[in-house]
């Protein structure tokens, strides 16, 4: 083959050649897999993912009851000194 830039001939030593001979083979090592294969790494890690998400969710809601509980907690103390002083001073 003669490239149309130069007229030289286009051989598989060309540094440009060989990089795109490694570019074509890591863009097509997906497509070498089975169909099945891809699917099922991909429900994987669909499945992985699904399950971090509700443990982050479920730890979230955790923590923001134990805060809940605390600061009721901490109001609860602050509210009742003033309730009795209150009382004695009636």
């Amino acid at each position: 083959m003669v490239s149309w830039r130069h007229g030289e001939p286009i051989d598989g030593n060309c540094p440009a050649s060989a990089y795109i001979e490694d570019m074509m083979e890591k863009s097509t090592s997906m497509r070498t897999l089975p169909l099945r294969e891809r699917q099922r790494i991909a429900a994987e890690d669909g499945a992985k993912a699904i399950a971090e998400y509700k443990a982050a969710g479920i730890a979230i809601r955790k923590n923001m009851a134990r805060l809940r509980a605390l600061r009721l907690a901490r109001e609860a103390e602050e509210a009742a000194p003033a309730r009795r002083q209150r009382k004695k001073t009636i």
